[in-house]
């Protein structure tokens, strides 16, 4: 086990699994961006991690503690696309919730 030293948060490393959680106990609220930052210190930026959000009843919810695990390469689902390939008109989604369909 390793840890990565922030100082609002505890971040764990074993093996393929990383735990983030904050010194205080509270929840964790990072944003995107920054547990991106701390998956790319853990297992580099070459690496794909997850982050589950699983079924209720498969819920274990007794620590304010953010899990990722890293994915072996051979498992990495193919989720995105060069920036120079086009988006079809069909796979173009608005997220403008303001906008109602006619």
């Amino acid at each position: 086990m390793r840890g990565l030293r922030r100082k609002d948060y505890v971040v764990q490393v074993v093996g393929d699994h990383m735990t983030v959680e904050r010194r205080d106990g509270r929840p964790v609220r990072l944003a995107w961006d920054h547990l991106q930052a701390l998956k790319n210190e853990a297992f580099g930026e070459d690496s794909t991690a997850v982050e589950v959000f699983p079924a209720e009843s498969s819920k274990v919810d007794e620590v304010n503690r953010r899990h990722l695990w890293r994915l072996s390469e051979e498992s990495v689902p193919k989720l995105g696309r060069k920036s120079t390939e086009p988006v079809s008109p069909a796979r173009r989604v608005s997220h403008d919730r303001s906008t109602k369909n006619p």
